[in-house]
């Protein structure tokens, strides 16, 4: 049985530049470089039978920065704190309809950042259809290379 151990560790390695990128892309795009969507996110590769799968393991909140989030429901309450320290969204003074100034607390703010978002929705980064666009080349090229190695060493194996 031939061994596809060169195309193993091609995927693997192309596996990290695609993290690498996708969090270079994620900076780009103005996400904090130090949130989960830059650091927690893990792959695997599967060999299955020469069927090479790559899973990566992402935040639960990847998809709504990815594609967004439409109109209808909010974000689940303390989900924008950090994001809003990222940004520096900070309450301004407000003036009262009795003439009393007052300063919101950061949880009425994000309130009203995430009913806003509820009823208008976000638009995703789509950094990681970007990323799949500028690796896609190099991982045929790679794996291309990678086969060509594992099969001469399949053939010189038969002789």
């Amino acid at each position: 049985m031939i061994q596809l151990r060169y195309t193993e560790q091609a995927i693997a390695r192309w596996a990290e530049t695609f993290r690498e990128r996708y969090h270079d892309n994620n900076v780009n795009a103005g996400y904090d470089p130090s949130r989960p969507l830059q650091t927690d996110i893990r792959f695997r590769v599967y060999n299955k039978s020469g069927n090479f799968e790559i899973e990566f393991n992402l935040p639960e909140y990847w998809w709504y920065a990815e594609h967004g989030r439409g109109p209808g429901k909010m974000p689940p309450k303390g989900s924008l704190l950090q994001w809003m320290e990222f940004k520096h969204i900070l309450p301004s003074p407000m003036q009262l309809s009795n003439g009393r100034t007052v300063l919101p607390s950061m949880d009425s703010l994000e309130f009203l950042i995430r009913r806003k978002i509820g009823e208008k929705g976000t638009q995703g980064s789509h950094t990681w259809e970007l990323t799949e666009q500028q690796m896609k080349e190099q991982l045929i090229r790679d794996v291309k290379a990678a086969l060509e190695k594992d099969f001469k060493i399949y053939l010189e194996s038969l002789r």
